[in-house]
């Protein structure tokens, strides 16, 4: 009999081990997919940052050229009231 008991308890020591195999595969495998979703996360933020800085240069630009067109515009306008006067 106390052949049986320790064969019972070898064989649910084995399939608990088996278990926690299984476990620690699906835990491994649920690590890497959290890992690959932050590195995702991590891409996006530097995409939009750069998209981000890309549309302030962009704006600058534009800015700068809608700032340059109206002092020409006005200093046109100056220099025919200099030339008229």
């Amino acid at each position: 009999m106390a052949d049986d008991a320790v064969v019972g308890l070898l064989q649910e020591i084995r399939d608990l081990r088996k278990q926690h195999l299984e476990q620690t595969k699906i835990s491994l495998a649920n690590q890497q997919q959290a890992l690959a979703n932050q590195q995702q996360s991590i891409d996006r933020k530097q995409l939009l940052g750069r998209t981000k800085a890309n549309w302030i240069v962009l704006m600058s630009f534009l800015g700068a050229a809608i700032f340059l067109s109206v002092f020409f515009s006005l200093l046109s306008v100056v220099m025919r009231f200099i030339r008229q006067n």
